[in-house]
């Protein structure tokens, strides 16, 4: 197999690995078999699974190699004699010897086929516009295939898409005029293999950001389990985020909408962001303020706990507070009994009293 970043020396596209590379025995050039190498599909699988290498020179080599005049008789060299012309005896087949019959090489899940860019017509190519599709908030272009476009040019009434894989060394070409709401491919080919099921992908991160920002609470994880609940089928689509990277956007997008960390212990409380019916106390004892949350249910589980224990940690609390203190109890149902946090209180001091 090939793994490199070598281009192929016939049509200069990177030679990637999985995609039959065949590299010249004379000057080390790789070149892919489809671009008239003159090797099959059936040979060069053969001797991947058996281990077996091919001499093969490129078409530059091979050329370079011919001798260009051919040799003079040397007459002071006697000349050979001939050797009487023998005809061929055919030779009987034997029974025993099967005949030659064409090699069936079994389907490998491991080396997928290449991606042929003419498989479907391009007639039959549809595009799905995403606004705000990208990680910028910019539109996204998605067609049938799984390539993606970003917007190139605008004018009045024309817009230019460019493919968005576009790396300094071989940019795609491709290039996509959208007028009066119809999509037109150039004729040019992608370099590159599509992401099947970009267009899913991207209804997946938008659904995700929508519901982030509708719900400041809600976990992160859930709002990404309900969305993909929701959006995916039963079909996998490898060009979708994992989970844990979903859950990233939902926080990232939900600290665009937080508001800016207090410097001091004098700032407005915004009770919009706190959930109804969770503060109870706003208390300031001279120079320090404690916040006290917690719900009815959890206030009348304290009124019912015959004992009450309390904890402090210093790492969830930033500047200006200094500490969260938790009051917890146990909390029966049925035959089992769990302590649980019930009041919290969010201190900017560390004293007992």
């Amino acid at each position: 197999m090939v793994d490199c970043t070598d281009e192929c020396i016939q049509c200069l596209v990177p030679v990637r690995a999985r995609q039959e590379g065949l590299q010249c025995d004379m000057c080390g050039k790789w070149q892919y078999r489809k671009c008239n190498t003159g090797i099959s599909r059936a040979d060069y699988w053969t001797a991947v699974k058996s281990g077996i290498s091919i001499d093969w020179n490129c078409n530059t080599c091979t050329y370079t190699d011919e001798p260009t005049s051919h040799p003079v008789d040397d007459p002071a060299t006697p000349a050979m004699e001939h050797e009487p012309h023998i005809p061929a005896v055919e030779q009987e087949s034997s029974i025993d010897d099967p005949p030659d019959l064409p090699m069936e090489l079994e389907e490998s899940l491991d080396d997928p086929a290449i991606h042929n860019n003419e498989l479907q017509p391009e007639s039959e190519i549809t595009f799905q516009l995403f606004e705000k599709g990208t990680q910028r908030g910019r539109d996204k272009l998605v067609d049938s295939h799984g390539y993606t476009y970003k917007k190139k040019m605008q004018r009045s009434n024309v817009t230019y898409w460019q493919c968005t894989v576009r790396p300094k060394r071989n940019p795609c070409k491709a290039l996509v005029t959208q007028r009066n709401g119809k999509f037109v491919k150039n004729n040019v080919l992608h370099n590159h293999s599509p992401s099947p099921g970009s267009d899913i992908a991207t209804k997946v991160t938008l659904q995700v950001k929508k519901l982030a920002a509708q719900d400041l609470f809600k976990p992160a994880s859930a709002i990404v389990d309900d969305v993909l609940l929701k959006e995916m089928g039963n079909a996998p689509c490898p060009s979708l985020p994992k989970p844990e990277h979903l859950a990233r956007i939902v926080n990232r997008q939900r600290q665009i909408l937080r508001q800016t960390e207090p410097k001091n212990l004098k700032f407005e409380l915004d009770v919009n962001h706190i959930p109804d019916d969770f503060l109870i106390g706003d208390v300031s004892v001279r120079e320090r303020r404690h916040l006290i949350f917690a719900t009815t249910k959890q206030i009348e589980h304290l009124t019912k706990a015959k004992s009450w224990y309390i904890d402090s940690t210093f790492k969830l609390c930033r500047h200006p507070f200094t500490q969260l203190m938790t009051v917890n109890a146990f909390v029966r149902t049925e035959d089992h009994a769990k302590q649980v946090p019930l009041l919290f209180v969010i201190m900017s001091g560390r004293k007992k009293e």
